[in-house]
């Protein structure tokens, strides 16, 4: 699966190829009406929910906005949730989501490591996002970051799941709004 940032569609000129997932991180998404208008893509949707994020922005589109505007729009084939720590929390976000969607849980902290097994274990996810720049902020340690990175690599492997990872960047001299 290749992800494409919705912020990618402001560039003028710019169109995503049919096979592209287009990913909304609802923390910067501001409300629904401007959701609404992003969904109108002919893209599959890929909704990143930013379940106890952090830092700013924060968005204010709420979980159950989000989890209700899934069974408006059939283009939406996956939902994240951020900072996914254990199965409980993503299980009961799961039983709330149309059966056609794929909950993705994002992995962005230690605890959500450690907790990999038993997540993919009990919610049996196609995809594991792994957030690295949080999760090194979580750690702060560049040794054991590593052999985080590594175990969730691993578990993947062996579970047959297929990790989402950060793969380049576009950097632009404009945004059009």
């Amino acid at each position: 699966m290749i992800l494409a940032s919705n912020h990618l569609m402001s560039l003028e000129g710019l169109t995503l190829p049919a096979n592209f997932v287009l990913r909304v991180n609802l923390a910067y998404v501001n409300g629904l009406v401007a959701l609404n208008e992003i969904l109108q893509t002919k893209n599959d949707v890929f909704l990143d929910f930013p379940k106890g994020r952090r830092k700013p922005p924060f968005g204010n589109i709420t979980l159950a906005g989000a989890i209700g505007i899934t069974n408006t729009y059939n283009n939406i084939k996956y939902f994240a949730i951020s900072n996914t720590e254990d199965s409980k929390q993503i299980e009961t976000i799961k039983e709330c989501l149309p059966c056609r969607i794929s909950v993705v849980p994002k992995i962005e902290t230690m605890r959500g490591v450690l907790y990999l097994q038993e997540i993919i274990d009990k919610i049996k996810p196609s995809y594991i996002m792994l957030d690295t720049e949080d999760l090194f902020t979580d750690i702060g340690d560049i040794g054991i970051f590593t052999k985080m990175c590594s175990k969730v690599e691993a578990v993947c492997d062996t579970n047959g799941v297929k990790l989402l990872k950060l793969s380049g960047v576009i950097f632009c001299d404009t945004m059009h709004s």
